[in-house]
């Protein structure tokens, strides 16, 4: 990577790269005369665990001017996030060693981010995590977590390339530390940044958040997987207690077929 220019390596013994200049995408050493010219490269390798979204990160690949929202796990410090390497062959560090996690909401975007872009990245990223919660990902305890009905985002401020956004959320319910918290509405900030070329949503609190509509599908996924791995009972209580207040929120016909499945 130079200053304005990133690529691919193809082969680290070749100095060879994948770059994309106007006729297309190239091949290229970095050891010719006109990358050598623009000064010494730098290297950076993604750890990419068993969480990674491949799909989307083939769905990036393919299709580079899209705007895309992804969440991402990684590091808290970007050092450990992105590691620079004078051997493109050296091993990547496992992602069981990077240490704490920080939880992050990338839009891929150009131009100032607005409330409406930011409300979409918030509402697709519940719709991730919910995706992944029904795959069988199970809910980190330690790490609070709402059930969201409705959002808006009420303020955005931003001062070179960086800044905060207010966002009021009408919740059914919030797990916390082990409480189940019912329904309210509630504003919270998030960090906003510009990293790179695209906009990143970060959340101080690490809050999980997830849509009303696929709630009770994943706590009574999670309630069967509590169970299969002999949780401790504050974790399996919290997630019952939590089942069953969603249950009662429901209008009868549909709170029985919810039992009956």
């Amino acid at each position: 990577m130079w200053m304005g220019h990133v690529g691919i390596v193809l082969s680290a013994k070749d100095t060879t790269f994948l770059s994309s200049v106007r006729s297309g995408i190239i091949t290229e050493s970095w050891t010719n005369d006109y990358w050598t010219a623009r000064g010494r490269p730098r290297f950076f390798r993604y750890v990419v665990g068993p969480k990674a979204d491949l799909t989307l990160l083939t769905e990036v690949a393919q299709q580079p001017n899209r705007q895309i929202v992804s969440r991402l796990v990684r590091p808290q410090h970007p050092a450990e996030a992105r590691l620079p390497m004078d051997d493109a062959d050296s091993p990547a560090p496992s992602p069981s060693n990077t240490g704490a996690t920080e939880s992050v909401i990338v839009m891929r975007q150009r131009g100032k981010a607005n409330k409406s872009d930011v409300a979409a990245a918030l509402r697709q990223d519940q719709l991730d995590l919910a995706s992944r919660l029904l795959g069988g990902e199970r809910v980190d305890s330690t790490r609070p977590l709402s059930v969201v009905e409705h959002l808006e985002v009420t303020r955005i401020e931003v001062a070179h390339g960086t800044g905060t956004i207010r966002v009021k959320f009408s919740e059914t319910l919030a797990l916390e530390q082990g409480a189940v918290l019912q329904g309210r509405t509630v504003e919270r900030e998030f960090n906003l940044s510009l990293r790179d070329g695209v906009w990143v949503i970060s959340d101080p609190e690490q809050r999980f958040y997830i849509p009303r509509e696929r709630a009770i599908d994943i706590f009574e996924l999670q309630a069967e997987l509590a169970v299969q791995r002999n949780a401790v009972s504050t974790d399996k209580h919290s997630i019952i207690k939590a089942l069953a207040l969603l249950y009662d929120q429901e209008p009868p016909i549909a709170s029985a077929q919810a039992r009956n499945r």
